[in-house]
């Protein structure tokens, strides 16, 4: 169990030698690598783990096909480089999945280039891709995704790149950390910096839970605060310049009945040419994203009704039998990709590479990037900390972020691992396919101790919500081994009960509310709150229908 008022006490005693500020997959991946080479390292996040950017992506870990058309072959190279290591060190949350890419007659590239870019995309990947890709003609094609726009159809490009869970790679890379001796919290904010002889001495921290304010001593600041970047900077007395350009990028799931793909399309877009995906999820289909400059409150981002017409549209074009329509939507996502600022026109051109700026007072400050290059981003800044602080740099270990498994990733030798992995917990408790495939991609080779601690019990394994494959007791899983704190950690970040429930979650929210308030001592009062905002993050993501009156 990891006890959030123990970490709190730590916090506030320690003097450490990296704070990191933001709790997304970026500084969570920083904070392990940090505490894994003996550094003590705290990290801090104002809302959730993983509340941002890193849970509202396309829950894909890829090596950017599309980045091969802008001649970036140095990020492809190291995207599907770190694709390997990630389906390595947590193959039950980066796993292989098929990519079918479609070819028309009218579209500007043909067969022989999209055969020629897949060739160049699998040599990049220097045999580190799970299957090579293969090029299908149109019957052939026809048959792999019957539901497919027949008229024009010259064929696809079949691959595979990588699915995952992106919050809860975000989690595990916390819960590593702690257990390598760092300090990570939630629901802590950052106020700045406290100096001394023109270098950092500490920080100033505010628990959003009780209201305290305090100090900790630190020698190095690190923002890794995604879109907040430039308003985290500010707080530190650095506004001469904005180093992100934050887009917005939507997504909507629909049932799977609706919309039955096998594997992950590829669409682009005839309005603009942006890539989009029709992505299998579990009992959903997913489809995204958008890519637009965001001006807006970056605390409240939301998909708008063009955003989801624009999805739609895109969907109908591929799939005209489906007749898509937005009364299909279950749920809908936005977050706001952090990129660093560039004057390029088109945000769908904008690179996706990341920058680490050195402040020689004791702040650094990293943006941009993606998920895939997540683990590879925090060795670096690591890395870049020690050359600029020898004090540290003797007794530091080296980098094993690569090898060393993540929670429940030991033990598991890719998908057929994580199958075999799935019938055993099938076995043991008699669940049904779903649910124990669930259980496997959740926890890995955890499990196990979980159906003997949190998932123990009467009525753990009863379903949380019917026709969904999560259990009651994975709301104790949460609370007590993944520092959940309210009932949206639950049902948006641990699950995913918002996205693929059709009323969101809606029906139990108050159970679960009544759950984690008795797991963490609250009162009635605190419960009722908690239910409430869960209601209101239900109601935010539905707020698209009311600009047509269709709510």
């Amino acid at each position: 169990m990891i006890e959030r008022s123990e970490l709190l006490e730590r916090l506030r005693n320690m003097e450490a030698h990296m704070l990191v500020v933001g709790g997304g997959i970026t500084g969570a991946c920083i904070a392990r690598d940090a505490a894994m080479r003996g550094i003590r390292v705290a990290l801090v996040e104002r809302r959730d783990f993983a509340w941002g950017t890193s849970s509202r992506s396309s829950k894909l870990v890829h090596g950017g096909l599309r980045y091969l058309e802008q001649l970036d072959f140095r990020l492809v190279f190291e995207a599907t480089r770190e694709r390997a290591v990630l389906g390595r060190i947590a193959p039950h949350l980066v796993f292989p999945i098929p990519f079918l890419f479609p070819i028309y007659d009218s579209d500007k590239n043909g067969v022989l280039k999209i055969g020629a870019g897949m060739w160049l995309y699998d040599l990049l990947a220097s045999f580190r891709q799970y299957r090579w890709h293969r090029m299908m003609g149109s019957a052939e094609t026809s048959r792999a995704e019957p539901g497919l726009q027949r008229d024009g159809l010259a064929g696809a490009a079949c691959y595979y790149d990588s699915g995952t869970h992106d919050a809860r790679l975000t989690i595990v890379n916390v819960v590593d950390a702690v257990r390598h001796g760092g300090v990570c919290l939630n629901g802590v904010s950052y106020e700045g910096v406290e100096r001394s002889g023109g270098r950092i001495a500490g920080a100033r921290l505010r628990d959003e839970e009780s209201g305290e304010r305090f100090s900790v001593k630190c020698d190095l600041v690190v923002h890794a605060a995604g879109p907040f970047t430039d308003e985290v900077q500010a707080a530190a007395g650095l506004t001469d310049k904005h180093l992100v350009r934050p887009t917005k990028g939507t997504h909507l799931i629909v049932p799977a009945e609706r919309l039955p793909v096998s594997h992950a399309v590829v669409m682009t877009t005839r309005s603009d040419g942006r890539v989009t995906f029709a992505i299998p999820w579990g009992e959903g289909t997913l489809i995204g994203t958008t890519d637009t400059d965001y001006a807006g409150d970056k605390s409240n981002v939301h998909a708008s009704s063009d955003d989801v017409d624009y999805l739609l549209d895109a969907v109908r074009t591929y799939f005209p039998s489906s007749e898509l329509c937005r009364d299909d939507v279950i749920s809908t996502y936005a977050g706001l990709r952090p990129l660093v600022r560039q004057d390029k026109t088109s945000p769908y051109e904008v690179t996706r590479e990341h920058e680490i700026h050195w402040d020689p007072a004791g702040i650094m400050t990293i943006c941009g990037g993606k998920l895939t290059t997540c683990r590879k981003m925090a060795e670096e800044l690591v890395d870049r900390f020690l050359r600029e602080r020898d004090e540290f740099r003797a007794s530091a270990r080296v980098c094993s972020t690569a090898q060393a498994p993540l929670p429940g990733g030991g033990g598991i030798s890719g998908p057929e691992g994580l199958a075999g992995l799935a019938r055993g917990i099938q076995e043991r408790t008699g669940l049904d396919d779903a649910s124990s495939e669930h259980l496997a991609r959740a926890y890995g080779s955890e499990t196990y101790a979980l159906l003997d601690g949190d998932l123990a019990g009467d009525g753990k394994l009863d379903p949380l919500v019917p026709g969904l494959p999560y259990l009651a007791g994975e709301v104790d899983v949460a609370v007590n081994q993944e520092l959940a704190r309210s009932t949206s950690d639950v049902l948006q970040r641990r699950l995913h009960v918002f996205y693929k429930d059709a009323d969101q979650g809606l029906g139990v929210c108050e159970q679960v509310a009544s759950r984690v308030a008795e797991l963490m001592g609250k009162d009635a009062e605190w419960r009722q709150a908690d239910a409430e905002a869960y209601r209101t993050e239900v109601a935010r993501s539905r707020a698209w229908r009311a600009e047509v009156g269709d709510a």
